[in-house]
């Protein structure tokens, strides 16, 4: 099964929201061994598994994703390519503003659209685009998934709409992954869920690496600067949304679609 993740976050001074999404790959349990950290593989990451009722139960709670719209950024791809081809644009009519591309079942009714973004656009690196973090180690700890959520899908993410430049090597742009993995991994370096840090973010947003540094070494920390609490809720999430695609739902359109749109996915394998 494969299942889709979307969350929101605001400032509070704004009025601005977006959407990051993450792409789950669950696969049979022959892959749990390495992916919970076994200090026998040398590719152990930390990734801990939800068990089948935690995902049921986080279906119950949670909107399921029915659509994604096409934002600026789609049209502006695939009017490049077409004008490659020699062919006229496609007029820029119905576009989503950045954050809110995802139609959900909590959303009510869905807009109608026959514009097909996907079909026009033949590849997107979107870890091309500025807001997109310089790539960095975990060291020796179980951090992947704090890293993979907090550090670069919100990171980036964040980063869009607020036009960071997070190619550089400032601090004070980009998420720290220790704020979520030492808030969820139980004082131990055994590593961490995906719904955990969702939670963390939900309830508590996220401090950055200038706020609290990560050194790929201390895990059980919590970090103990007031203001550092008061700036992190800027940048709490709502609730993350979800769809699922496999053999019974092979449609992979959302995950190109929110690609095209300029999002990031992770992948759970």
């Amino acid at each position: 099964m494969t299942s889709v993740f979307s969350f929101r976050i605001g400032r509070y001074c704004h009025s601005l929201s977006l959407s990051i999404l993450f792409i789950l790959f669950l696969v049979p349990l022959l892959n749990i061994s390495y992916a919970q950290g076994n200090d026998n593989d040398p590719r152990a990451t930390g990734l801990i598994f939800p068990t089948p009722s935690e995902i049921d139960a986080f279906k119950k709670t949670h909107g399921e994703v029915k659509k994604v719209l096409p934002n600026k950024m789609a049209f502006e791809r695939a009017n490049k390519e077409r004008a490659k081809k020699g062919l006229p644009s496609l007029p820029e009519v119905g576009i989503a503003p950045l954050g809110k591309e995802i139609i959900s079942s909590t959303d009510g009714s869905m807009p109608e659209t026959d514009t097909i973004i996907t079909q026009e656009v033949s590849f997107v690196d979107n870890s091309d685009e500025l807001a997109f973090p310089v790539i960095r180690s975990q060291g020796g700890l179980g951090s992947c998934t704090s890293f993979a959520i907090t550090y670069y899908n919100l990171t980036y993410e964040a980063g869009r709409i607020y036009g960071w430049n997070n190619k550089n090597k400032e601090n004070t742009t980009k998420f720290s992954p220790r704020w979520s993995y030492n808030f969820v991994n139980r004082g131990e370096n055994n590593g961490s869920s995906f719904f955990e840090n969702y939670d963390v973010l939900e309830e508590h947003g996220a401090a950055t690496w200038e706020e609290f540094p990560y050194d790929g070494a201390e895990y059980r920390q919590w970090c103990l600067n007031t203001q550092t609490w008061r700036d992190a809720i800027n940048y709490r999430i709502n609730p993350v949304v979800y769809t699922n695609i496999d053999e019974y739902n092979p449609d992979l359109e959302a995950i190109k679609q929110l690609l095209v749109d300029g999002h990031i996915v992770n992948l759970w394998c």
